[in-house]
């Protein structure tokens, strides 16, 4: 059982840590890639599209503060506390992104918004994908004939000597009804979906919550502080008086208001909850990531945290309090830094069968992300990278070119097919296949249309995730149009006949890869290039 959202995800929980060895809280961070294709129009110049990828960044940051100081109140007569010291007051958090050139980075959105009592923060990103269809048919018939008949009639009679009277009153009735009706109806419907959501929420009390985006390093920064009883945030002048048992806090001056609300002369009242005893606090933000073709797809994503803690106490028969002069960076435990590198591309791959999307792969020059580009003797070779149209299967040279390599060395892209060519210093290519799977019942296969060109045959070695021990060997000796099979090569990944010998599963939940070496047959050769016209992995 797995979330919808984690294939297209990355996570990471770490412990906070104040100085060298102070554990604080913790700090949990999520974020998750969606490819994004821009199909805005502002007029005849959109039909040129721009050489670049878009995707969407959504990050979550939620930091978990502890006060190890804080007590459990009890009701007690003799309670005599005087001091409640370093505890969370104050605390500043920025999302920012590291990337190399040729990389914008866009805010679309963030929350909290700013607030001063109570904030929640909830995200809902769904998609949908349906179709509903029906019909119905209804009909009446019928017929209705009633027929009522009535009379009455009415004799009187009186006495007036007598003073008496008397009346006859009769009537009578008779209806009949008949009434036929018949109803015919029929109906049918059907329908499709797929929704994916997420949501993180929190409540602050007597807090704030303060947001900006800095516009130099276009990030979303949060200033978090306590309001009550005193205030944080507002509250910065100092008398210069250092607190004897922090010397890092200096006294603030409190306005009377506040003050009283911390001593009334009869008892020292705590912080607020939160301060006492700590929280939990959510950030979230989207941003809208421009790569141009060629640039690396690896960020990295910084979580700067700056804290504040502050302490109050009875001095001179009245309440002094103290809040840190300079922040203090916190840090992860076991790390030096709370960074995070991602691949966009990677992350942002849709699952194989999802809406029944393929994950097929022909080599045309215009679907390149990178152009393969081989060497010419003075340069080394460049290494490919492309996606197919469906975002769900990624392939890239991962070739380790030698620093001077012979002229023709490596791979380039004819108009349907891609050629590896193999020289005598660069005896080995390789590339690999990133792709993901998020079932287990379904049996999947690699096909590989391909073939040599005139001259010794190649040799394919592939792993599947790593596993070397159970690699893969095959050998290409057709040309074009010849061997069986039209020139295609088929791999099962996962084959769940228990009762055949070829059961097999390769495959994991979630990321797969697959990395093929392309090495001659023979091993003093003049000519060996190899091609390949398309590539896919396919349920079966």
């Amino acid at each position: 059982m797995f979330r919808k959202n984690d294939p297209y995800s990355c996570s990471r929980s770490s412990i906070l840590v104040q100085g060298s060895d102070t554990e604080i809280g913790n700090l949990f961070t999520e974020y998750r890639v969606s490819s994004y294709d821009d199909v805005q129009v502002s007029g005849e110049a959109s039909i040129k599209k721009a050489k670049s990828r878009k995707f969407l960044l959504h990050c979550t940051q939620r930091i978990s503060f502890y006060n190890s100081n804080g007590t459990i109140l009890q009701v007690d007569e003799n309670d005599k506390t005087n001091a409640y010291e370093n505890y969370p007051a104050l605390f500043q958090a920025f999302f920012s992104i590291d990337a190399p050139g040729g990389i914008d980075a866009q805010v679309v959105e963030y929350s909290p918004k700013t607030v001063n009592t109570q904030i929640q923060s909830s995200g809902t990103n769904t998609t949908s994908a349906g179709e509903t269809s029906g019909s119905s048919q209804n009909s009446t018939v019928g017929s209705s004939t009633s027929e009522t008949n009535s009379y009455s009639a009415s004799i009187s009679a009186g006495f007036t000597e007598m003073n008496d009277s008397a009346s006859i009153n009769r009537e009578h009735s008779s209806s009949f009804s008949s009434e036929k009706s018949q109803t015919v109806g029929s109906e049918a419907s059907r329908s499709k979906s797929n929704d994916i959501s997420d949501s993180a929420s929190m409540s602050i009390k007597d807090w704030g919550a303060y947001a900006y985006v800095d516009p130099h390093a276009n990030s979303p920064k949060w200033i978090f502080g306590q309001e009550y009883p005193w205030d944080a945030i507002v509250c910065n002048k100092t008398d210069g008086t250092h607190n004897d048992k922090n010397p890092n806090q200096l006294r603030i001056l409190l306005p009377y208001s506040m003050a009283s609300r911390l001593y009334d002369s009869h008892s020292l009242y705590p912080p607020s909850q939160l301060s006492l005893f700590g929280s939990d606090f959510v950030m979230k933000a989207v941003w809208l990531i421009s790569i141009d073709d060629g640039t690396s797809e690896e960020i990295t994503i910084d979580n700067t945290i700056f804290y504040y803690t502050a302490s109050h106490a009875l001095a001179d028969n009245a309440v002094a309090v103290y809040r840190d002069q300079f922040p203090v960076q916190l840090k992860v435990k076991g790390s030096d830094s709370s960074k995070t590198t991602i691949h966009l591309s990677i992350l942002a791959l849709d699952p194989i069968g999802m809406e029944n999307k393929l994950a097929v792969i022909g080599f045309i020059p215009k679907n390149f992300v990178i152009l393969p580009q081989q060497s010419d003797g003075n340069n080394p070779p460049i290494a490919f990278k492309t996606i197919s149209q469906t975002n769900t299967l990624l392939i890239q040279d991962t070739t380790q070119y030698p620093e001077k390599c012979d002229i023709g060395a490596g791979f380039c892209a004819a108009e349907t097919v891609l050629s590896a060519n193999l020289t005598k210093v660069c005896q080995s290519l390789a590339m690999t296949l990133y792709f993901k799977v998020v079932d287990t019942s379904n049996d999947y296969a690699l096909l590989i249309k391909h073939w040599k060109k005139p001259g010794t045959g190649v040799r394919l070695t592939i792993v599947v995730n790593e596993d070397t021990a159970n690699s893969i060997v095959k050998y290409v000796d057709s040309e074009e149009a010849e061997g069986g099979e039209n020139n295609v090569l088929r791999i099962d990944l996962r084959y769940q006949n228990f009762s055949s010998i070829d059961y097999s599963d390769f495959l994991q939940l979630g990321l797969n890869a697959i990395h093929i070496t392309i090495e001659a047959i023979e091993s003093d050769f003049s000519i060996c290039c190899y091609e390949i016209r398309a590539l896919s992995i396919e349920k079966v």
